[in-house]
């Protein structure tokens, strides 16, 4: 016994059976009007061979649909078990773990997939089949159509009545396989959408499961990176980049003229401390960026701070930040980052202010125009403890 998983699904249920309808026509002889069937000799010729062909295949033709719906009725009944034959037969071939869920999922999609194309193959094939008699739809007609078709044949001699029955026979068999597998691909499609929605719920449990690991990676993340600061620039840094990350907790960001009012009670004590030169040293660190690793450095802060939105490309605001840097014209950067994020979470520009510090070697003066941009665009919170830092400096 096999100890693969199967994934049963109760699966799928077949429509239930329901008996083939055969059209009503049109039926008028197969199109071989002319001067000579609506003749004397022509009508006595027609009738002689309708007769013929009546006479002996109006009980066969019935008796061989009969035998062709009894077939395709048994043959439906074991749709179920021929789409598990090949489910396990695929998982076989590919060596499917027995625990690995997921992947016998994937394995089952993969089976349907490939029975779907097959039967629309092998339908374009025995299309052309099942409607070479009637040259059109087979089901279309209705059963005695034979006799009319098989008749018109006979008496203009394209074919005895033998033959035409037959030919009648190949249509009948195709059409029908046709419909076998019409029902084999339907059964396929649902099978394969309740599959697919087994394998988005296992996506999204396995995402849940993750997200524990996730959060604490980014927590453990988020501590490295104040150790990280404080080694670099004093324990004082990094207690102030704890306290701009807990300040912003539940508050937006504000607005450019009041973000701009704040940060100039920064702006003279760092320009006492920073000259226009090395201001504008400190600015080309920017030029360096990279942009993509600050954006998944951004991500994990935002996991550690409780930012759930999506982390936005700052690049626009950076260079803002850079041309203020040098000319000390802040009011640009203010609005860019107002235009950018106004109303956002200020979580969110802590976590690409941290992003940015975290992965670009920069000095203490970037570090603390950085820090002070912005707590400007948080609130007043942090000013005292701002000024007191850079001060210290």
């Amino acid at each position: 016994m096999s100890d693969r998983i199967t994934i049963y699904l109760g699966l799928t249920e077949i429509r239930a059976y329901e008996p083939t309808v055969f059209g009503t026509g049109p039926v008028g002889g197969g199109g071989y009007g002319d001067d000579f069937s609506n003749s004397k000799i022509g009508r006595k010729v027609a009738a002689n061979a309708r007769k013929e062909v009546s006479e002996n295949y109006k009980v066969p033709i019935n008796n061989a649909v009969a035998a062709q719906e009894a077939d395709y009725a048994a043959k439906r009944q074991l749709i179920p078990d021929e789409l598990q034959r090949k489910i396990e037969e695929d998982k076989r071939k590919s060596d499917v773990k027995a625990d690995d869920r997921v992947a016998n999922l994937w394995s089952e999609i993969g089976s349907m997939d490939t029975i779907i194309s097959q039967t629309a193959l092998e339908t374009i094939s025995l299309q052309a089949v099942a409607n070479s008699f009637y040259k059109r739809d087979f089901f279309d007609q209705p059963i005695n159509a034979f006799i009319t078709e098989a008749a018109a044949r006979l008496a203009y001699r394209i074919a005895d009545s033998k033959k035409s029955f037959e030919d009648w026979q190949k249509s009948l068999k195709a059409a029908y396989e046709i419909k076998r597998l019409n029902d084999l691909a339907e059964l396929a499609n649902k099978q394969k959408a309740q599959l697919s929605a087994l394998v988005e719920e296992a996506r999204i449990a396995a995402e849940a499961a993750a997200k524990p690991t996730d959060i604490e990676t980014a927590i453990k993340f988020t501590a490295d990176f104040y150790a990280e600061v404080g080694k670099k620039f004093g324990d004082s840094a990094s207690k102030l980049a704890e306290e701009l990350a807990e300040s912003a907790k539940g508050k937006k960001i504000r607005s450019a003229g009041d973000a701009l009012k704040a940060f100039d009670k920064y702006k003279n004590e760092l320009n006492k401390k920073f000259s226009a030169k090395d201001r504008a040293a400190a600015a080309n660190y920017i030029d360096s960026m990279d942009f993509e690793a600050i954006g998944k450095a951004a991500a994990k802060f935002g996991k550690s701070l409780g930012y759930v939105g999506h982390i936005m490309n700052a690049k626009d605001s950076f260079i803002e930040f850079q041309k203020a840097m040098k000319s000390d014209n802040w009011k640009p950067f203010f609005v860019k980052a107002e235009a950018i994020a106004l109303g956002m979470a200020a979580t969110y520009l802590v976590t690409i202010t941290f992003g940015f510090i975290a992965v670009t070697p920069l000095g203490i003066l970037l570090f603390a125009f950085l820090v002070a941009a912005t707590g400007a665009a948080i609130d007043d919170q942090l000013i005292e403890n701002i000024n007191s830092f850079i001060v210290g400096l």
